[in-house]
C-alpha cells in the first residue's frame, strides 16, 4: 500500500529507526515515515497535535517488557513544548532518553528535531535539498510518563471503593451516535446550501480542518460558539453566548475515530510484510488510542478565546500553543467510541492565554485533560480586539 493510501492516521504514526542519533547523547531515535502534516493542507507549518501523537509513539518504542498482558504500560501524562516551528515538509526526528525505568513507572524524555539550511553570514543558505549545509534545531520536547496498568475498580460508576469516582461533563448533551447531530462537514455544507453560512465559509472551514475530519468523526455540539462561528471561521454570525465573558463559556464537541484502531493495526502490520515497509515499526492498539487522543486535544485550545469574540487564526500576528500538559485518567482507552470534549478558556493577560480541555466517554467518566498556554497577538489594523 501507498503512503499516500494509508489511513491519516497511520500517516502520523508510523516510525522507523533513525540512522544516527542526531543529538550528543547518542539515544534511540526515530525518524518519521512520512512527512508532518498541518491542520490545514496549505500551511508549511505542522499541527502540534502530529508531534504530540508522535513523539508518544517514539517513546512507546523504548518501553521494557509489561510483567504480563495484564499489567501492560499505560501513559498517564505527557508534558510538551513547542520550541520552535515544525516545518511540514521536512521528517522529523525523535531521540528518546531514559529519565526513569522502575517496576512501576517509566519516565522518557523526547526531542523532536529537523534538519535546516545553514545561515551563515555573507553566504547563501544552504539546504538538505540544495546540498549545502545543514543544522539541526530542536522543534519539540515532551517528558512522556507511564505507570504499570492494575486492575479497574469494578464498581464503578456505582458507590464503590474511594478511588473510582469521576466528575461528569457540566451539561447533558445528546447522544451523538443519533441523527439529530451531523458530521461537520455535512453540517457546514447544508448550512452553506441554506445561505446560513457563505460558499467561501464553508470552501476555509473544509481546507482549514481537512486533516482533523479524515482522521476522525467530529461531531459540534449543539449550541456551542465553534458550532454558530465554525470555529471562528464565520466571523458574522451573532452567538447565543454574546456576552457571556469568555471564563464562563465552555464549548464542547463530539468525536471517534473514523477507521476502527483494530483496522489501524492490521493495516500497518500488512504494510510490515511489504518489501517497502520493512523499516516501519510496530505498533500496538494502545499506543494508537493514546495517540489520537493526543492528536486531538491539541486542537482549538489556541483559538478559544478568539472564537468566542468572533475571532480567528487569521486576525492574529501570531497564534500558537508554548505548552501543554496532558493527562490520561483512565488505562482503558477507546477511541472507537463516541466521546464528548468540553473547552474552557480559563484566563487572559499580556498576549498570553490559558485554556483546557476535557474529555468524557458513554459513561461520563473523564478519561483524559489538556491544559495548554498559548499565546495570541492581535493585528493592530485588523479587526478590533475584543479581549
Amino acid at each position: 500500500m501507498a503512503t499516500q493510501d494509508l489511513p491519516p492516521l497511520l500517516r502520523l504514526c508510523q516510525l522507523r529507526k533513525a540512522r544516527a542519533s542526531p543529538l550528543p547523547s547518542g539515544a534511540p531515535a526515530f525518524e518519521t515515515v512520512c512527512l508532518p502534516e498541518g491542520m490545514a493542507r496549505v500551511q508549511s507549518r505542522a499541527f502540534g497535535g502530529t508531534m504530540a501523537c508522535q513523539a508518544l509513539q517514539a517513546a512507546m518504542q523504548t518501553l521494557p517488557p509489561a510483567p504480563s498482558p495484564a499489567e501492560r504500560w499505560a501513559v498517564y501524562s505527557v508534558q510538551g513544548n513547542f520550541l520552535g516551528p515544525t516545518d511540514s515538509h521536512k521528517r522529523a526526528t525523535y531521540t528518546v532518553e531514559t529519565l526513569r525505568e522502575t517496576r512501576t513507572f517509566v519516565t522518557r524524555f523526547v526531542v523532536a528535531t529537523q534538519e535546516f539550511a545553514a545561515k551563515r553570514k555573507g553566504e547563501p543558505a544552504g539546504g538538505r535539498d540544495g546540498g549545502g549545509d545543514t543544522e539541526t534545531r530542536k522543534v519539540f520536547s515532551c517528558t512522556v510518563d507511564l505507570i504499570r496498568r492494575v486492575e479497574a475498580a469494578k464498581e464503578f460508576p456505582a458507590a464503590g471503593p474511594v478511588l473510582a469516582f469521576s466528575q461528569a461533563p457540566s451539561r447533558n448533551y445528546p447522544d451523538p451516535a443519533g441523527g439529530s447531530v451531523k458530521l461537520w462537514v455535512d453540517e457546514v455544507e447544508a448550512r452553506g446550501k441554506t445561505g446560513e453560512t457563505s460558499a467561501d465559509n464553508v470552501r476555509r472551514f473544509k481546507d482549514f480542518f481537512k486533516l482533523a475530519y479524515e482522521i476522525l468523526d467530529l461531531k459540534f455540539a449543539p449550541g456551542s460558539t465553534q458550532q454558530q462561528t465554525l470555529v471562528g471561521i464565520d466571523q458574522d454570525h451573532t452567538t447565543s453566548a454574546a456576552g457571556v465573558p469568555s471564563e464562563q463559556r465552555v464549548d464542547a464537541d463530539f468525536f471517534k475515530s473514523r477507521y476502527t484502531i483494530a483496522d489501524l493495526v492490521r493495516i500497518n502490520d500488512e504494510v510490515r510484510r511489504t518489501p517497502a515497509g520493512r523499516e516501519v515499526l510496530p505498533m500496538d492498539a494502545y499506543s494508537l488510542h493514546a495517540s489520537l487522543l493526543a492528536f486531538w486535544l491539541d486542537s482549538l485550545l489556541a483559538f478559544l478565546p478568539l472564537n468566542h469574540h468572533g475571532l480567528h487564526a487569521r486576525d492574529t500576528t501570531a497564534n500558537s500553543t508554548l505548552d501543554f500538559s496532558l493527562r490520561f485518567h483512565n488505562d482503558d482507552l477507546d477511541v472507537d467510541q463516541w466521546h464528548v470534549r468540553e473547552l474552557r478558556s480559563w484566563c487572559a493577560d499580556r498576549t498570553r492565554h490559558f485554556a483546557e480541555s476535557r474529555v468524557y466517554d458513554q459513561r461520563g467518566r473523564l478519561v483524559c485533560s489538556e491544559s495548554q498556554q498559548c499565546i495570541s497577538r492581535l493585528k493592530e489594523n485588523g479587526r478590533a480586539p475584543k479581549l
